[in-house]
């Protein structure tokens, strides 16, 4: 939960990473993950698992980022806008 005392108070919710990543997993059979792209450089990659098949359906390679945490969340975006 997120309060913002801006905006009069107003309480917003939203997921952990972590339990996004796994709706996503359990709901839509989509997996995100976070991948080293160089040594200080992070990137994501995003499959669709089928009948034991996982499929690469986007990766971000052209998206490096500087941290784990950037690149997943760019992931979980990416993977949410997909469905």
């Amino acid at each position: 939960m997120v309060t913002s005392s801006l905006l009069f108070d107003t309480e917003y919710y939203a997921p952990t990473q972590t339990s996004l990543q796994k709706w996503l997993r359990e709901k839509h059979n989509i997996l995100v993950e976070s991948t080293h792209y160089t040594a200080k450089h992070f990137t994501y990659k995003i499959y669709r698992r089928r009948e034991s098949i996982e499929i690469v359906i986007l990766g971000g390679v052209r998206n490096i980022y500087p941290t784990y945490e950037e690149a997943l969340e760019a992931g979980l975006i990416a993977a949410l806008i997909l469905i």
